[in-house]
């Protein structure tokens, strides 16, 4: 995890949001329902899966171009690639629909309005958990059930 925090006050972020930042990739812990009581504590050991990614910036023409020559740049010094047709953008309540078409065209991945599903799990859960999770619990089951 040191990684990160070295990361970003390399690139000058200020000491409060670095903070607020590790504090999310560190702190998570998960528990299993069990007859809906938590059992157990799983601390994942990486934080945040090594190919995940959270990127925030302002939807401008010059941060824009500055992300896709980041991408670009570290693509070629590392060897890897990101897998654009898994990459979706998001753009906040203050930002036009126009000007996230934008992003994505030069980014080249896909436009949401929201993120529905992270690692396979429902990003937001409303008032209809148990429709929600049903297609969990059953691979769960099936997978116990051997």
């Amino acid at each position: 995890m040191e990684i990160y925090e070295k990361n970003d006050e390399c690139l000058g972020y200020d000491s409060r949001w670095i903070e607020k930042i590790m504090n999310c990739i560190t702190s998570v812990s998960f528990s299993v329902l069990i007859n809906g009581d938590p059992r157990g504590k799983i601390a994942p050991q990486r934080g945040l899966r090594q190919d995940d990614s959270f990127i925030f910036l302002n939807a401008n023409k010059s941060e824009r171009e500055k992300l896709a020559s980041v991408l670009h740049e570290y693509s070629k010094l590392s060897g890897q690639s990101m897998n654009l047709d898994k990459s979706e953008l998001c753009v906040g309540k203050n930002t036009s629909q126009e000007r996230g078409r934008e992003l994505v065209e030069a980014i080249g991945v896909k436009l949401v309005d929201c993120h529905t599903r992270y690692l396979g799990m429902p990003a937001f859960v409303g008032k209809r958990k148990k429709e929600d999770f049903a297609a969990i619990k059953h691979k769960v089951w099936t997978k116990l059930k051997g």
